[in-house]
């Protein structure tokens, strides 16, 4: 008999799905913010080339700066990626997922 607490194989199958269109409908952001500390970097040592003649990278107020706009840009775009939640067309999808109730639960 199978486990009522958690089917792996189950769960593996939507992670995948849910992976997947999460990466078809969000990869250009996703990269984005994935490289956006490495974006401003570059930008940072471009700037002091270019204006102060000098081969320097941000200091570490700067990369704190990107570290922290990085991640509020992060949070502000998980409201996009998971929104539809809320929509009755769509989000009505959500409530189709199998779940695994737990022993003595109803």
């Amino acid at each position: 008999m199978k486990s009522e607490v958690f089917n792996g194989s189950r769960f593996w199958t939507y992670f995948k799905y849910d992976f997947t269109q999460m990466w078809r409908n969000h990869m250009k952001a996703a990269i984005v913010i994935g490289l956006a500390g490495l974006i401003f970097y570059i930008i940072g040592i471009a700037f002091n080339a270019t204006f102060n003649h000098v081969w320097q990278a941000p200091g570490f107020r700067g990369r704190m700066i990107v570290f922290i706009l990085s991640a509020m840009a992060l949070q502000l775009y998980q409201a996009r990626t998971y929104g539809y939640l809320t929509d009755r067309r769509k989000g009505a999808a959500w409530l189709m997922i199998p779940a695994s109730a737990l022993n003595g639960c109803p």
